[in-house]
């Protein structure tokens, strides 16, 4: 994984996650639901994916913006962490429109009126004291699902050590391709059955949870 201004190069950590899985019910979106095996769950969307243009200046390429980026995605930069005091990023979110203050889990998906892939992004960014960002504020949804027999769930994921979600990079032959549920490569996890946290709690939370309750976002 690569990162932006203030962080370290580092590389994800990769894990296949194999989980007994079965989907179930459906529930209003603030509530985790009881469920059975016999139940059958849907795609519960909690917010709907919005975008808005923030123009952050730094005064020169060689002060931070104060954010860590981190390039999982392979069309848009994730916003790993801010940092807290004085920074560029701040100094924007003092001044922006109620909503569209730069958040940790917002995407940027174009700069200066371009799009392109993760690295793309990330050289533009690098070379501007001034940008000119198209931020998505991603798709957040909830997935339920009781685990009955055996069958893997067919997920393999990439973390930050430093982070608090997980990436799903690839959804291969499992319970999700073989059930047709919209859970999709490049789908985040956040929680799982109300476990938040590092990456190692939320892999615990999907290996020993028998009711898995999820909370994703999609760019």
């Amino acid at each position: 994984m690569l990162c932006v201004c203030c962080a370290e190069e580092q590389g994800p950590e990769v894990v296949e996650i194999k989980l007994n899985s079965a989907f179930t019910g459906r529930a209003p979106p603030d509530e985790e639901p009881k469920l059975t095996p016999t139940q059958n769950a849907g795609f519960i969307v909690q917010r709907a994916a919005t975008d808005f243009i923030a123009l952050v200046d730094r005064g020169c390429i060689s002060n931070n913006f104060g954010w860590t980026l981190d390039l999982m995605n392979e069309t848009s930069l994730h916003i790993h962490a801010l940092r807290s005091g004085s920074t560029p990023l701040q100094a924007y979110n003092s001044t922006a429109s109620r909503g569209q203050e730069l958040r940790v889990g917002d995407a940027i998906v174009a700069v200066d009126g371009r799009g392109g892939s993760a690295g793309e992004l990330s050289e533009a960014i690098k070379a501007r004291a001034q940008v000119e960002l198209r931020v998505r504020r991603p798709m957040r949804f909830m997935c339920l699902t009781v685990r009955p027999a055996s069958q893997p769930m067919g997920l393999q994921i990439n973390y930050e050590e430093t982070g608090s979600s997980l990436f799903i990079r690839s959804v291969g032959p499992g319970f999700i391709s073989d059930s047709g549920l919209d859970i999709r490569a490049g789908d985040r996890i956040h929680s799982v059955s109300g476990v938040k946290g590092r990456p190692e709690a939320l892999l615990k939370a999907l290996r020993d949870e028998t009711t898995l309750v999820l909370v994703l976002t999609r760019v």
